[in-house]
This record gives structure tokens, C-alpha cells and sequence, in this order.
């Protein structure tokens, strides 16, 4: 049946119809599909996702044929597991010495695993907002490391080292989206969750970026992850995205950074001035990917257990990913009225390639000695 995705059908082919399936499903009208499958026998839990015009389920397998043969469904797509995927780096990228002051008061949104008390986000305070999609606690906290360090590499203020392992943008406010478990994992529809929040309270506080440094395999061009972060796009919204930590194979970025429209980011190892051998590669859906290509090998960055070694050091394309949010946060600073493309061109304009293969690299690593 076309209105279903080919995963789910494989699933339709081997499981048995009690067993539970988690879905995404494109709506041609809002409110009719949310009473009808709110209202369906075996819906074990409904969510709301009017920013892409989807309703996310976990249902009974055997309700799948049912729910797209509603008139008002226009597709049902599967929502697979996504994963987690710099003093130096500070100096590479020229952000070491550079001020730009948060006066416009912009932030910038981090979903990912949470985010630890680290003195480097305490002093001065950086964190604003801390939201909890996984087990909604309201205290800040980061069972596993992986958003702890993403935070750090973003804003760390650099204070328990003396300066010397600060964030890419240390005056940035960070609004932090618990969305991924403590095995740095999550299911499509808690980062959709995570999406369809940062969308609807954008406003409030001024989120004008959103780092992502997770993916998951791509489910076709209707897949829900590239859809959210097209939508937050659409919004005025920065998306920056991690390529993913597949390669050298080709064809393995992952999603949402398989997105044509948002800035996916791969990663460089600076100290052999050549593309990390695990950052994923291109094409994907027929465009290039990567855009651009960051420092992703031996970072250093925050540790988010609190009674060890405050720095840690860590590698992918995660990690690479939040330097560019910093570095799209300092130019809208500058600039607030910019649009989230002419961002993505200022960004891609002042990079320099290094293989001249667009589906290695992108466009190149950022280079601070262009204007």
C-alpha cells in the first residue's frame, strides 16, 4: 500500500498484529486524524505534531492497514531508534579571542541527553531553560555525558580550566531539550516531542539556533525527523545537524542532517588536517552532504560526572556539529534579522575545501582567515 512506509510493512510481513509499533502519521486533515486515531482501539499513546501536520503513535500493529486507509491520512511513516552520535579547536576556528556579546539576548537549543551543573554552564549561568521529555524531572541533569559535553563545546565558559577549554559562543544562553535516554538513544517520536516544544515556545525564548547532534537512518524523503527540523527551519529557526559517524562509505548521512535545506556537519581531524575516517558521506537524495566539515577528533570538552575529572576528551561528528551552532549564533548576534538561509550562505561562504569532493567535505572546513 503506498500510503505505508515500506519499513512498516516489512514489520506487517513479521510480527504479529498485538504487537506494538511506534509510527508517525502525515495528516491531509489536523484535527479529524487526532479524534480518529485518539479514539482507536490498541492507540496506547497519542502525540501532537501540528508543526509538521503529523499525529506520532505507539499502536497495535495490526491497526496499521486501518489507519491508512482513513481518508484523512496522507502517509504513515516508522519512527526508527536515533542514536548520539576545544582549546584547540577554539584556536582553529579564530573563537578564541572573538566577542561578540549576547545583547540581543538570542539562544540556542540543544537536543540531546541533557545537560549536568558543570561550573563551566554555572559561572556565569548559561543554561536557561532545562525540559525533560524523557522522565520529566525539573532539575538539570545528564545520565549520560553525551549533551553535558555538547552544551560545553557550544557555551563552557572555560572557568574551571582558567579560560583555557571554552565554548565556541561562552555568552550563548542554552535552552536544554532532554529528548535522548540515558544509553544515548531515543525513539523518533521523543525527539519529535523535543521538536514540536522548541517550535512552539521559540518566542519565549528567542531560539534562533537548535544543535542536533544525533541521527538515525534515513526512512525516504517523508522521513519525521527531516520533517521537524525543515519546519523549525521554516520558522526562522537555525538547524544545525550532525552528519553521522558511518563512513567512509558513501550515501550514510544520517537524518535529520539528510535534509537538503539544514546545515549537516561532518568532522575534521585537525592534527592530520584530513576528513575523520568515521564522518559519514554523501550523496544524500541526490545532494551533497556534508555542508561543511568541523574538528571531531579528541575535543575536549565537559564530563558530566560531577566527582571526576572535569574535561573529557571526545570524538564524531557530534561533536563537530554544536562549534558551527556557536558559530551561527555569534553571526546572528551580529545580525539578528538574518533568515536561517542566509546564515547557512555567510557560513558555507567563508569555507575552504580541502579534497574538492563535495560529498566528502561539503563546502570545506570553516576558515577564520575568510571574510
Amino acid at each position: 500500500m503506498k500510503k505505508i512506509d515500506p519499513v512498516i510493512t516489512n514489520s506487517v510481513r513479521m510480527l504479529n498484529d498485538d504487537d506494538t509499533i511506534s509510527c508517525v502519521v502525515y495528516t491531509y486533515n489536523y484535527n479529524l486524524a487526532l479524534k480518529n486515531l485518539t479514539n482507536m482501539v490498541g492507540a496506547n499513546h497519542v502525540f501532537e505534531y501540528p508543526f509538521i501536520n503529523a499525529v506520532g503513535m505507539q499502536t497495535k500493529l495490526g491497526n496499521i492497514y486501518s489507519i491508512a486507509n482513513l481518508d484523512c491520512v496522507k502517509y504513515v511513516s516508522s519512527a526508527l531508534k536515533v542514536s548520539a552520535l576545544v582549546d584547540k579547536s577554539n584556536e582553529f576556528l579564530g573563537t578564541n579571542n572573538l566577542v561578540v556579546p549576547n545583547s540581543n539576548n538570542i539562544s540556542i537549543a540543544v537536543i540531546d541527553t541533557g545537560c549536568s551543573p558543570h561550573i563551566d554552564l554555572m559561572i556565569p549561568k548559561r543554561v536557561i531553560k532545562f525540559v525533560d521529555i524523557v522522565n520529566d524531572k525539573k532539575y538539570m541533569y545528564d545520565d549520560n555525558g553525551h549533551g553535558t559535553f555538547v552544551a560545553g563545546v557550544i557555551a563552557g565558559s572555560g572557568a574551571y580550566s582558567g579560560g583555557k577549554y571554552q565554548g565556541i559562543d561562552k555568552d550563548a544562553n542554552l535552552v536544554i531539550v532532554k529528548a535522548l535516554d540515558n544509553s544515548g538513544q531515543a525513539g523518533a517520536l521523543s525527539i519529535l516531542n523535543a521538536m514540536q516544544w522548541i517550535y512552539n515556545n521559540s518566542t519565549e525564548y528567542n531560539i534562533k539556533v537548535v544543535c542536533m547532534s544525533f541521527g538515525s537512518i534515513p526512512v525516504g524523503v517523508d522521513d519525521p525527523l527531516i520533517r521537524g527540523a525543515e519546519a523549525l527551519w521554516d520558522r526562522g529557526i537555525v538547524v544545525v545537524a550532525a552528519a553521522g559517524n558511518s563512513g567512509p562509505n558513501t550515501q550514510t548521512i544520517k537524518a535529520p542532517g539528510a535534509s537538503s535545506k539544514i546545515i549537516t556537519v561532518g568532522a575534521l581531524d585537525v592534527d592530520k588536517f584530513t576528513i575523520a575516517q568515521f564522518s559519514s558521506r554523501g550523496p544524500s537524495y541526490y545532494s551533497y552532504k556534508p555542508d561543511l566539515v568541523a574538528p571531531g577528533v579528541n575535543v575536549v570538552g565537559l564530563n558530566h560526572d560531577l566527582f571526576d575529572y572535569p574535561y573529557v576528551k571526545m570524538s564524531g561528528t557530534s561533536v563537530a556539529t554544536p562549534m558551527i551552532a556557536g558559530i551561527c549564533s555569534n553571526i546572528i548576534k551580529l545580525n539578528p534579522a538574518l533568515t536561517p538561509n542566509r546564515v547557512k550562505s555567510i557560513i558555507l561562504n567563508r569555507c575552504t575545501p580541502i579534497t574538492n569532493d563535495k560529498n566528502i567535505e561539503g563546502f570545506g572546513y570553516y576558515d577564520k582567515n575568510k571574510s
